[in-house]
């Protein structure tokens, strides 16, 4: 019973890293995402602005 319970916790434990890392590397993106459209548009505006 008892060992039965540890692996249940052990499991959550796993499951909640797992969702865990997967937002991080989703909030990763995002930032990587954002700083690309953000130079896209200081390079338009730079353009522009020549």
């Amino acid at each position: 019973m008892l060992a039965r319970a540890v692996q249940a916790k052990a499991a959550v434990r796993k499951a909640r890293a797992a969702v865990q890392a997967k937002a991080a590397v989703r909030k990763a993106n995002a930032a990587v995402q954002a700083k690309a459209v953000r130079a896209a548009l200081s390079a338009e505006g730079w353009r522009r602005s020549r």
